[in-house]
């Protein structure tokens, strides 16, 4: 998968949409084909296409141009204006994207401000007290009943956290995992506390989802509780950019296979 790749969502019974269904009973699988394509097309060029480039789309889709301006034009799947292709389910949710990316950004920033405060509260604390526990807690940071606590953060923060690593999960492994299960949140939440941030939480997925995504005896392993688990630092280490992971040599044998 290229580095800057999404994964884009779209409704499940979309197959059922009269718009959909009409497109296909006049084009068959090639218009029904023809029109993700363009979907597809639209969010690499950032939810609108040119309508004087119609005819690029069609070489750079390897379609027939006549289908493909019958998709655009005959069954009020697009909106079009004088200069534009647009969508507005795919505006829609690139819209609801940069809301939840901005809201990220934000409650990041105020994630490490509020750990650059605490780190200087903490240092004023620990002079002349190093060694004693905190009254409630042994020196594991457990409480008195032994049991971990591992959400101390503000709950809209954490989720905001945990909602943007398991949707870069799912794109990654086009699975469907819920951010609010507590099995999922749970292992994110105690990396977190441990100070990793997203980036290193994405490097993760990526690496692992590169030695295991096509592995059928691994692939079920593309999942939080083991991707988060507590070898997460070693799977960080295993992380290599995209750009200088090595081209895979096809054999000889198998070159004239190859479309």
């Amino acid at each position: 998968m290229a580095k800057d790749a999404y994964y884009f969502s779209h409704d499940y019974n979309a197959r059922n949409d009269p718009k959909l269904v009409k497109l296909q009973q006049k084009l068959k699988h090639e218009g029904k084909g023809v029109y993700w394509d363009l979907i597809e097309l639209m969010y690499e060029q950032g939810g609108k296409l040119e309508i004087a480039e119609i005819e690029s789309y069609a070489y750079t889709l390897r379609a027939k141009f006549s289908t493909l301006e019958s998709v655009i034009r005959d069954f009020n799947l697009f909106v079009l204006d004088d200069k534009f292709i647009r969508s507005a389910s795919v505006e829609r949710r690139l819209a609801a994207r940069h809301e939840k990316s901005e809201k990220y950004a934000k409650n990041a920033q105020k994630r490490w401000e509020k750990s650059d405060s605490n780190a200087n509260g903490m240092q004023l604390h620990s002079n002349g007290k190093a060694g004693k526990e905190i009254k409630g807690k042994d020196s594991k940071g457990k409480d008195k009943k032994g049991e971990e606590k591992i959400d101390n953060n503000d709950d809209a923060e954490i989720d905001v956290f945990i909602v943007a690593v398991i949707d870069y999960l799912n794109e990654k492994t086009r699975k469907d995992f819920k951010a609010s299960t507590a099995g999922n949140r749970k292992p994110i939440i105690l990396r977190y506390n441990e100070g990793y941030t997203l980036e290193q939480f994405k490097r993760v997925i990526q690496a692992k989802t590169n030695e295991w995504l096509n592995n059928p005896g691994m692939k079920q392993y593309l999942r939080p509780e083991t991707l988060f688990s507590g070898k997460f630092d070693s799977y960080l280490q295993e992380w290599v950019p995209e750009d200088e992971l090595g081209v895979v040599e096809i054999p000889e044998h198998e070159r004239g296979l190859q479309l």
